[in-house]
């Protein structure tokens, strides 16, 4: 019959304290690998607001976390100013969950924000119109929307294809990022870049109606304007935006072609 360590006059610790070295030494290795990876750092981008670029068309707004206001900025990077703030009584509802700022471009160029309420298991079907206002980025008139006419609805969702037909895959998994564009030409990275593993970009993109760039915003609240030329550029926006994830890739920014803030200079 076999017998155990102790029986053969051989103690037995040794053998605990080997086994509780390795696991501690395996724990470790782990440990301090998890903490290298959240310590690196994420990716740094150029930015369009000190460095603008003319040749860049279009106006993007957004929402800034900080200010609580809806900003728009000109795709070339400057100039950009508030167009709406929201008082704390029109981001947070007292009885329920909140969903937006939505905005929306409207054909006259004026910019239309609207505010959604949720019920408890936050499903779409469930989804009910709380405010709406339309704003004039130029003047600042701001049209108040009667409550019975403001949508119960989510507006489409972002579509992966671009003005010309073109696809974009996005993979954003364990802090790196792939952005390829597809066309009839082939396949090209637009993005590869890689931070700590809770970096990613929100999908899908945002297209610009020209075709030329699209935006997309980060887990860092960066909205990165990348170019689709052959080599790609990326820039960043803005910062402070909305980075979490709506409901089917709806975002919380809103893309139009119109020059709407002309440059001082």
């Amino acid at each position: 019959m076999a017998q155990n360590p102790s029986a053969t006059g051989r103690p037995i610790w040794p053998y605990v304290v080997v086994a509780a070295v390795v696991v501690v030494a395996v724990a470790g290795f782990f440990v301090v690998r998890g903490i290298n990876a959240y310590n690196k750092p994420n990716p740094v981008f150029p930015s369009l607001a000190d460095n603008p670029d003319p040749s860049l068309r279009g106006t993007v707004a957004y929402y800034d976390v900080m200010t609580s206001c809806i900003r728009v900025v000109a795709a070339a990077g400057q100039p950009s100013q508030d167009v709406l703030c929201l008082t704390e009584d029109e981001a947070y509802h007292p009885t329920q969950d909140a969903y937006g700022p939505l905005l929306a471009w409207l054909p006259d160029g004026r910019l239309q924000v609207t505010m959604l309420l949720w019920g408890e298991r936050q499903a779409e079907a469930e989804a009910a119109g709380w405010w709406q206002e339309i704003v004039d980025a130029n003047t600042g008139a701001v049209q108040e929307v009667p409550a019975t006419e403001v949508p119960s609805t989510l507006p489409e969702a972002t579509a992966l294809a671009g003005p010309n037909g073109e696809q974009i895959e996005v993979s954003s998994t364990g802090g790196r990022v792939e952005i390829v564009l597809i066309d009839a030409a082939g396949s090209r990275t637009l993005l590869s870049a890689e931070g700590n593993p809770d970096y990613w970009v929100k999908v899908p993109p945002t297209w610009s109606p020209d075709g030329r760039w699209i935006v997309v915003e980060d887990g860092a609240g960066q909205i990165l304007l990348i170019t689709v030329d052959d080599p790609a550029v990326t820039r960043v926006l803005a910062t402070n935006a909305m980075s979490w994830l709506g409901w089917g890739g709806r975002t919380h920014l809103a893309v139009t072609g119109d020059q709407l803030l002309e440059s001082e200079g």
